[in-house]
C-alpha cells in the first residue's frame, strides 16, 4: 500500500488491476517478514503511537461532493441503474472490468461497503480530475509500521475518541484517541463495538462507527469533459 506522497503519485498512475496486485505483493512481502521474525512486536508499533489525519479533498468542490451524494444515495436504495448511469465504460475493479464487470459487482452483497468507504474521506489527484475515496487506504503510513502490514490495523478517524474498559458509553474510560492507529482484535458478537489494542499491553473498546479500515474499498471518481464519473472501486488483496 502505498503512501508516501511520491509513491502514491506512481500508483496513481497504475490501473486498478495493478494497484491491487501492487497491494497484494506488499502484503504478502510484508506478512512473511513478520511470520519469520519473531523479535518483532505489533506493540512496538503501538509504541510509536502513529497517527493518520483526516483527509477530504473533496471540500472546496462543490461539483465533486454533490457526485459523491449522488453515489452514497444511490448505494444506500441499492440503485444499480443510478449507478450505471454515471460508470465509465472502462471501469475497474474486483477482478471485474467494464460496465458487464459493475454489473455482476452490483449484484452482489457489497452495497453497505461501497456507501460507507464514500463517507471516509479521501484524496484527490494533483491535475484535480482523479478522486479516490477511502482516505486512510491512501495515506496510511506503510513505511512507517515496519513489517506489519495494513490489514494489522485499524484508523481511528476522528478527534477525541474515547476506549472504554466495556462495550458501554458509560463504563470507564481508558483513553482519548484522535486519527491513531490501533489494533482491532476479534468482532465482538455485540453489534457496534470493537475491541481494540491501542498501547502496549492496554486494550478496550470503541465505537466500531469511529474506525476505518486502511484496507477497506476505495471508490475512485474521474472527471472527463468537467463532468465526474464512476471510474473504479479498488480493494485491497483478499
Amino acid at each position: 500500500m502505498n503512501l508516501l506522497p511520491e509513491i502514491r503519485t506512481a500508483c496513481s498512475k497504475m490501473n486498478t488491476a495493478m494497484l491491487r496486485i501492487f497491494l497484494c505483493l506488499l502484503a504478502g512481502a510484508a506478512s512473511v517478514l513478520a511470520q519469520g521474525n519473531s523479535t518483532i512486536n505489533i506493540d512496538d508499533v503501538l509504541d510509536k503511537g502513529l497517527k493518520v489525519p483526516w483527509q477530504d479533498d473533496a471540500i472546496g468542490h462543490p461539483d465533486l461532493i454533490a457526485f459523491r451524494e449522488y453515489l452514497r444515495k444511490a448505494a444506500q436504495t441499492h440503485d444499480a441503474l443510478a449507478i450505471l448511469k454515471v460508470a465509465l465504460p472502462d471501469f475497474q475493479g474486483c477482478d471485474l472490468h467494464g460496465i458487464n464487470g459493475l454489473q455482476e459487482y452490483l449484484k452482489g452483497p457489497w452495497w453497505s461497503e461501497f456507501s460507507k468507504s464514500l463517507t471516509e474521506g479521501g484524496v484527490l489527484s494533483h491535475d484535480g480530475n482523479s478522486f479516490d475515496s477511502n482516505y486512510a487506504f491512501w495515506t496510511f503510513p506503510s513505511l512507517k509500521v515496519g513489517v506489519f502490514g495494513p490489514e494489522y490495523f485499524s484508523v481511528i478517524s476522528r478527534p477525541n475518541v474515547p476506549v472504554f474498559n466495556l462495550p458501554n458509553p458509560h463504563s470507564r474510560k481508558l483513553a482519548i484517541l484522535s486519527y491513531n492507529l490501533v489494533v482491532p482484535e476479534e468482532p465482538l458478537v455485540l453489534s457496534g463495538w470493537q475491541r481494540v489494542d491501542f498501547r502496549r499491553g492496554q486494550s478496550g473498546f470503541v465505537d466500531s462507527k469511529y474506525l476505518i479500515d486502511p484496507i477497506g474499498e476505495s471508490v475512485r471518481m474521474r472527471r472527463l469533459k468537467g463532468k465526474w464519473n464512476l471510474s473504479a472501486i479498488a480493494n485491497y488483496c483478499e
